[in-house]
């Protein structure tokens, strides 16, 4: 488990890098103000009567950056009025935008997604956030 957490992380920091490149702006930067992560495991239960339910409500991520590993369908993003199934790729991660890298870095460039979690399927998953340390302050 924690070689999948260490690997898991510098993944995540190497796409943070990645992002900052693409804005055009330091490459330590999210790794500086974001060097934070939670690590979490889900599992999400078939309920008996999915047309009864809501499943999880919609939501965004807080943080910069979500990681998310998942082994069945039941994830779904809003895109413009519409919520659409993610797909599921066995062994591939999720890149999701949270709040802070949305509202302080790139409010034009990167876009948070609102996503929910269905309860069609018995599903685990597995995320890892990068948050910020507890006094970052995030200047450009």
């Amino acid at each position: 488990m924690l070689n999948f957490y260490t690997d898991t992380k510098n993944l995540a920091h190497l796409v943070g890098e990645f992002v900052a490149l693409s804005l055009g702006i330091d490459t330590t930067v999210l790794h500086k103000h974001f060097s934070r992560q939670t690590i979490g495991m889900n599992y999400y239960p078939t309920c008996p009567q999915p047309d009864l339910a809501f499943g999880l409500s919609s939501h965004s991520d807080f943080g910069s950056i979500t990681l998310l590993m998942q082994d069945a369908e039941g994830l779904q993003v809003k895109k413009g009025d519409e919520w659409v199934n993610v797909k599921v790729v066995p062994n591939s991660f999720i890149v999701l935008i949270g709040d802070q890298l949305e509202v302080h870095l790139s409010p034009l460039e990167y876009v948070l997604f609102m996503h929910t979690h269905l309860p069609i399927l018995d599903r685990y998953s597995i995320n890892l956030k990068l948050v910020p340390i507890y006094c970052a302050c995030v200047l450009l």
